[in-house]
């Protein structure tokens, strides 16, 4: 009676090299999935975006696969992945990995911060900050949005060399402070920034205005960020997510 013969091999099983490496590359992406959807319950969409995008399989081999938070790559810039360690960590006096409010010149007014000068009143920076025109409308109303989307309202062109030919420049009193510190209201100083084309045409870029942070200034006081330790939490879980992938 002639029988039927089956070699049964390891990789039968998905135990040898190949099938090894296959179930830990799913474990990686479980294990990347859930660390995204943990961090959708303790964080704003803000700093979701920034978190999430720093999230990524850097490694799956046989034996290991490793998931990592903060990683700069070609995908994702320095300044994102910068942002991610803060919201998992926290950020304080002492850096990222602490916790507590802080003077921001701390960290700006020192060496190596783009913009650093130096004047009367020791070093210092012009902070620049971005407005957008419904931000504008918010803040002044929509006659003061008309009036510096205007042509009356002249554009701010850069000249090249990091030199900048100014034009028209918004005055104060246009809307209240948002805080009580604060030394003067959010509108003050606005700036329309264009970009001119050889035919001589000019083309809105955007709104901004700039803060000086100083060394004999007053404070800039942040409240810090709380460290939400994402990381701790999927760790705790991992003897279940991967208990049911084995």
């Amino acid at each position: 009676m002639s029988r039927t013969k089956k070699l049964l091999t390891l990789g039968s099983f998905g135990l040898d090299q190949k099938g090894r490496k296959r179930r830990m590359r799913r474990a990686a992406a479980i294990v990347l999935a859930e660390w995204g959807a943990e961090a959708a319950d303790n964080m704003g969409a803000r700093s979701l975006s920034a978190y999430k995008a720093s999230l990524a399989i850097v490694e799956v081999t046989d034996r290991t696969a490793i998931v990592a938070l903060g990683a700069s790559t070609a995908r994702v810039s320095a300044k994102v992945a910068r942002l991610a360690l803060m919201v998992e960590r926290g950020l304080g006096a002492g850096g990222i990995g602490t916790q507590g409010s802080f003077d921001l010149r701390s960290t700006i007014l020192k060496g190596g911060t783009r913009r650093l000068r130096r004047g009367k009143r020791g070093f210092y920076v012009r902070v620049p900050f971005k407005l957008s025109g419904a931000t504008i409308r918010a803040l002044g109303g929509t006659a003061l949005r008309r009036h510096v989307g205007s042509q009356a309202f002249k554009h701010s062109i850069s000249g090249g060399k990091h030199k900048t030919l100014y034009g028209s420049k918004l005055h104060a009193g246009h809307s209240t402070k948002l805080k009580s510190h604060h030394t003067t209201d959010p509108l003050h100083g606005l700036y329309k920034f264009g970009s001119k084309y050889k035919s001589g045409k000019v083309r809105t870029s955007g709104f901004g205005t700039f803060r000086t942070i100083s060394e004999g200034g007053k404070e800039w006081r942040h409240p810090g960020i709380k460290a939400r330790r994402v990381a701790d939490k999927v760790r705790r879980k991992l003897p279940k997510i991967l208990g049911e992938l084995l």
